[in-house]
């Protein structure tokens, strides 16, 4: 699937493109820049999958839902800008991403984030106070994480697989969190 193995910078910014596709880039070593338009709303399943080399990635403010394996084992990514569009991160989207932030605010409208989606990942501060999670916390999402903090209002369950590998000290559930199973 590697048609331009010489390929450093993607740009797309001045398309207008809605989507990238499943494995659009998936294994391309060299890719080490990615500019959307802001008119991508998803990022397909594996779409940057294994590209080592990347680093930064933008345009992504109305990008709503990030597919499975999106960025697994994109180690040098260090620049995705989280913003406020974000619904839903599925299953390894940032797994064995090595040089993300300490520390990531999830957006308010965050309602999905199931499994092992930071795994292996640099980021093991949380900070989702403000995401709606109507889905619910399952499957490992946060890794290696010593920090959560969850949303204090409304209702939402609560795996206990979804902290299995967690490194916390101190954990205090919300009244918020009606199961947890």
């Amino acid at each position: 699937k590697n048609n331009m193995p010489a390929l450093e910078e993607f740009d797309i910014s001045e398309t207008d493109l809605t989507a990238i596709t499943e494995e659009a880039l998936e294994g391309h070593q060299k890719l080490s820049f990615i500019h959307l338009p802001s008119t991508v709303t998803n990022i397909g399943n594996s779409a940057f999958y294994n590209c080592p080399q990347l680093t930064m990635v933008d345009g992504c403010e109305n990008v709503k839902e990030i597919g499975s394996y999106a960025f697994y084992s994109c180690n040098k990514l260090s620049v995705f800008p989280f913003d406020n569009a974000i619904q839903k991160i599925e299953y390894g989207a940032f797994y064995s991403c090595s040089s993300l932030p300490a520390a990531l605010v999830l957006s308010a409208s965050l309602s999905s984030f199931v499994g092992d989606v930071f795994s292996e990942s640099s980021v093991i501060s949380f900070d989702l106070s403000q995401c709606t999670m109507t889905n619910g916390i399952s499957s490992n999402p946060f890794g290696q994480c010593t920090l959560l903090l969850l949303r204090e209002n409304g209702t939402y369950s609560l795996s206990c697989s979804s902290l299995k590998n967690a490194n916390l000290k101190e954990l205090r559930l919300p009244s918020a969190v009606n199961s947890l199973n």
